[in-house]
């Protein structure tokens, strides 16, 4: 019986490390991904947000997020040249009286959804 118990122990062991070493090699495919946060605002005081988060691209690593992220918020920043001044990975694309439209570009790890 003791060693019908050492045998399932070993199977159990084996069953883990081959898990979590699927687990590391999927998470590096595709670890990282770029999301775009649009927010609209309506009127003077920043009433009536909006917001919705839009998918960009995965990655495999962190870096290389951060490196898209850079590289697309440029991208936009050069589109929209009143955003100058402003921090980045974030973008004022439009304000005035009557509101204001936003993107703010960030890196999550694959296992976050920020529209939940």
């Amino acid at each position: 019986m003791k060693s019908l118990s050492v045998k399932l122990g070993v199977i159990l062991v084996v069953t883990v490390v081959a898990t979590l070493t699927y687990a590391e090699d999927w998470g590096t495919e595709c670890a990282w991904v770029l999301w775009l946060k649009h927010c609209s605002y309506i009127g003077k005081t920043g009433g009536n947000k909006k917001c919705e988060w839009k998918l960009e691209e995965a990655y495999p690593t962190y870096d290389q997020c951060m490196e898209a992220r850079e590289h697309i918020w440029t991208h936009y920043k050069k589109q929209f040249p009143k955003s100058e001044g402003v921090q980045f990975g974030y973008l004022i694309l439009s304000k005035g009286s009557e509101g204001a439209l936003t993107i703010n570009f960030q890196c999550f790890p694959f296992t976050v959804d920020p529209r939940k």
